[in-house]
């Protein structure tokens, strides 16, 4: 793919639609699929570098790996991302969606993990005593008054 000709989505804004929920008539019911959010990181990132070299340049991975994770994620969601058949490429209504609502994925996974390390240095260790009575209920709570 040509980086010069992918064009971005103009809608970057990041306020997340929700898709209608229930069984489509024609499919049945939704299919459960499992996203690799690193595919996700990877698209998102095809979307912003401007296409499949230059996010692998920054990606640090070969284009191939792009394209690889590209397919991959476009046949678990059983739909198109980029329109290929169209010169310059862009993103379909589902390759739109997904960089809207990736995006705010991704920043509320990172929020996420940011939050969770302030609480590795709450957690508190146990300390378990083993006392006979005549302790416990004398001197027990002189120790743990030290402690």
């Amino acid at each position: 793919m040509d980086d010069a000709a992918f064009i971005r989505s103009d809608d970057n804004s990041k306020k997340a639609s929700l898709m209608p929920t229930g069984d489509c008539p024609p499919c049945g019911p939704p299919k459960e699929v499992l996203l690799d959010l690193r595919s996700i990181e990877i698209f998102l990132s095809i979307c912003e570098e401007g296409g499949f070299t230059a996010a692998a340049d920054s990606l640090g991975l070969t284009q191939a790996a792009v394209s690889q994770h590209m397919t991959k994620l476009e046949r678990e969601l059983e739909t198109g991302l980029i329109d290929r058949t169209v010169r310059p490429q862009r993103l379909t209504a589902a390759g739109q969606h997904l960089q809207r609502r990736g995006r705010v994925l991704l920043d509320d996974l990172r929020l996420i993990q940011s939050e969770l390390k302030h609480y590795r240095n709450y957690d508190i260790p146990q300390l378990r005593l083993g006392v006979v009575e005549s302790v416990a209920g004398a001197m027990l709570p002189l120790i743990v008054q030290k402690l």
